[in-house]
């Protein structure tokens, strides 16, 4: 983060606030990681023996109501769900996935609660992304 801030400064640009950069890296950081377990997540020795993820959340007073409610949902690797809510889903969003496998005993889907979408160009499948 010093590092951009150094970058951008060097420019003559400064942001309008000071966790501006900060929010942009974090969040970049999560999208590249999000990207490369999909992908990596996608390999066919991965697929055979993959059932599904459960949303997992940092819940503590900076987690949004969306993530919050989500935390704890279990769906299949293929069910729509994850093409919408795969995180990251928000700016700073610090929710993450945790795989299931075929043999585990908590391979089963629980009810996805009513949530809002995600922020504005979080909706991804970050399996398909290319970067």
């Amino acid at each position: 983060i010093r590092l951009v801030r150094q970058a951008i400064a060097s420019q003559g640009m400064a942001p309008q606030a000071t966790h501006q950069i900060e929010a942009i890296v974090r969040t970049q950081t999560q999208i590249g990681y999000a990207v490369g377990r999909a992908k990596s997540l996608g390999t066919l020795a991965v697929q055979e023996i993959l059932w599904g993820f459960e949303y997992a959340s940092a819940v503590d007073d900076r987690t949004t109501e969306l993530c919050r409610k989500l935390d704890g949902t279990r769906r299949p690797k293929d069910d729509p769900f994850w093409k919408r809510y795969l995180p990251p889903n928000h700016h700073s969003c610090r929710s993450t996935v945790i795989e299931i496998f075929n043999d585990e005993s908590f391979a089963d889907s629980t009810d996805v609660p009513a949530v809002d979408p995600p922020g504005q160009g979080f909706a991804v499948d970050w399996g398909r992304v290319r970067l």
